[in-house]
């Protein structure tokens, strides 16, 4: 009996995989750029059968109005679902490749949850960037309801910069924090000496540690390492030490400035993960002896004696936009954090020094237009959990600094797919690739549209009452 029953569940769970499942809507971004209105999207078995801009028929027909459907959206540098976050890192070793980030992923941490209902659908995990080499990241689904997800290939996580070197000490103490690497230099001479050395041991056909294996396969291009640069110093360094080292597959990520290395990029065919494309912590009040000093204000924080000062420099700036024909909607009081952001927009770890900000001082939302436009295949990364951190956010912005909106919601869809190469399944509304779709309240890049319905390879995982018509 028992044996019947269970037969009976799993005869129900198939009807219900087979079951064709239609999403209406006035509008739905296909991800390359292309627009169907108005549409339907057919879905079946966890997979996108059809997509038209005419009636299609399901067991069950979703309709969702006014309602604008996107591909579910992939961030490629993400730390949600650890509980440390940015900061995992097996510490005790600055070089550390055997480490498996997706051991410590949790599907139902609060900030998946958050990334899921912002639409965010598959994810990057990645180690923190307080080592060397920090071990491997995972591409991850955000819903814990998902099948097992389909790994394309391993990446490999190299930070540069000084995260590494933070806290260390240059002394010759034999303390915990007196240790290499203590600057830029020692990161680099880390990264460099523990790839040489797997190369050497290759060509003599020496023994390798299995912890060490990691970097064989990159070296083999059996995976990708993924270079965590903020800057175009930092993205330069990756360049050199990629034909140095004669490693094939390569991504940036994490950048914040990164316009000035477009071409490098573009020349060797390096695509690039934006990181956070605001830094409201950096704004600038004015201090002793007539510097700028930098206060941690927390993000999103706007005080109300800068309102005076910003409030002409944004319908300035809106004039100049107009005048371009950019007339995309946006949200006056998001202008107002983003263009105390003309000053507060800028890498972290610029000094605060007059000369120095205002020299060093780059909006980054302008990153991704003088990207495209240089052909570097690029995408938005880094999303967080607070307003005006959302992966979405960064695509709003960019439009707003004068990139195409479409190519907006592509840099969130089927850009960063194609970086990370599990295109073939996901990225956009397309017959074959996974349902993951998420469908707005209207224009996604509209600061009022919210998510009314998040899909998952065919499960509606967020369905708010108002999908639901009730």
């Amino acid at each position: 009996m028992k044996k019947m029953q269970g037969l009976l569940v799993l005869l129900l769970c198939a009807a219900a995989l087979d079951a064709q499942t239609v999403i209406k809507a006035a509008k739905a971004h296909l991800g390359d750029g292309r627009v169907v209105a108005p549409a339907w999207v057919a879905v079946s078995g966890g997979r996108i059968t059809e997509v038209s801009n005419e009636a299609l028929s399901g067991d069950e027909v979703v309709d969702c109005g006014a309602g604008e459907i996107a591909p579910g959206f992939i961030d490629g540098w993400s730390s949600a679902g650890l509980a440390r976050a940015g900061a995992e890192n097996e510490e005790g070793r600055e070089v550390t490749p055997q480490v498996n980030i997706a051991a410590l992923y949790e599907p139902r941490h609060v900030s998946v949850k958050r990334r899921l209902a912002q639409g965010v659908t598959t994810l990057l995990v990645r180690p923190g960037t307080r080592a060397v080499i920090a071990g491997a990241a995972q591409v991850v689904p955000t819903s814990p309801q998902s099948s097992t997800p389909r790994h394309e290939g391993a990446f490999l996580c190299v930070t540069l910069g000084l995260d590494p070197a933070a806290g260390n000490s240059g002394g010759g103490g034999q303390g915990f924090y007196s240790r290499r690497p203590n600057s830029r230099m020692g990161v680099v001479y880390d990264v460099r000496t523990s790839f040489t050395q797997v190369q050497e041991a290759l060509k003599a056909g020496t023994a390798i540690e299995a912890d060490w294996m990691p970097l064989v396969a990159a070296l083999k291009g059996e995976c990708t390492v993924v270079w965590y640069t903020e800057t175009e110093k930092e993205i330069w360094t990756a360049l050199r030490l990629i034909d140095e080292l004669h490693i094939p597959h390569n991504i940036c990520a994490g950048a914040v400035r990164a316009s000035g290395a477009a071409a490098d990029l573009k020349a060797r065919g390096v695509p690039l993960l934006l990181g956070e494309q605001h830094w409201a912590q950096y704004a600038r009040q004015r201090g002793r002896g007539g510097m700028d000093a930098v206060h941690d204000h927390g993000a999103g924080t706007l005080h109300s004696e800068h309102l005076h000062e910003v409030e002409p420099e944004v319908r300035a700036r809106l004039g100049a936009l107009a005048a371009q024909g950019i007339t995309h909607p946006i949200d006056t009081s998001e202008e107002q954090l983003f263009d105390l952001g003309q000053d507060c927009c800028m890498a972290p770890g610029v000094g605060a020094g007059e000369t120095t900000v205002d020299k060093n001082r780059v909006p980054v939302t302008t990153q991704a237009r003088e990207l495209v436009r240089a052909g570097v295949l690029c995408a938005f990364a880094g999303g967080g959990d607070s307003a005006g951190t959302h992966l979405l956010d960064y695509a709003r912005l960019a439009v707003r600094d004068g990139l195409d909106p479409a190519r907006a919601l592509s840099m969130l869809t089927l850009e960063p797919a194609r970086i990370l190469g599990i295109a073939k399944h996901k990225g956009s509304l397309e017959a074959g690739k996974d349902a993951d779709l998420v469908v707005f309240s209207g224009d996604p890049l509209v600061p009022t549209s919210t998510p009314v319905l998040v899909m998952t390879e065919g499960r509606i995982v967020l369905r708010p009452a108002a999908a639901k018509g009730e």
